[in-house]
């Protein structure tokens, strides 16, 4: 759900940046880091959290709400530094790859406390 919901960030942010004609660098790269960061930043926040007090919706949206604030920063950083090269062709490759992880992680789920079902 984090995953797909900040490279659906990346399309908007190419949406504004260009239609405001600002000068940006790494776009795609920094949307994929973005990305990935945000699931364990998310679990880091969430789960001291969720074994101390148990399931909790507001909460889990507060630190959902949190963990986008520090990647959206992350991102801007990226986007600001240097122009990497070859950096499109290495975000798609590395978003298709991850997206392969995930759908085998989805069928084949390790057994810990992440893929528990109640």
């Amino acid at each position: 759900m984090l995953y797909t919901t900040m490279l659906l960030n990346g399309i908007i942010d190419y949406l504004i940046l260009n239609k405001s004609r600002l000068v940006y660098n790494n776009l795609l790269l920094a949307t994929y880091i973005k990305s990935v960061i945000i699931i364990p930043l998310y679990l880091l926040l969430f789960m001291p959290i969720y074994l101390l007090i148990g399931d909790n919706f507001m909460i889990a949206i507060i630190v959902m709400i949190i963990s986008i604030f520090i990647v959206t920063d992350i991102g801007v950083r990226i986007i600001d530094t240097y122009k990497i090269k070859n950096q499109k062709v290495i975000a798609i490759i590395l978003i298709a790859i991850t997206y392969g992880i995930f759908g085998i992680l989805t069928y084949y789920p390790l057994n810990n406390i992440l893929f528990k079902v109640n």
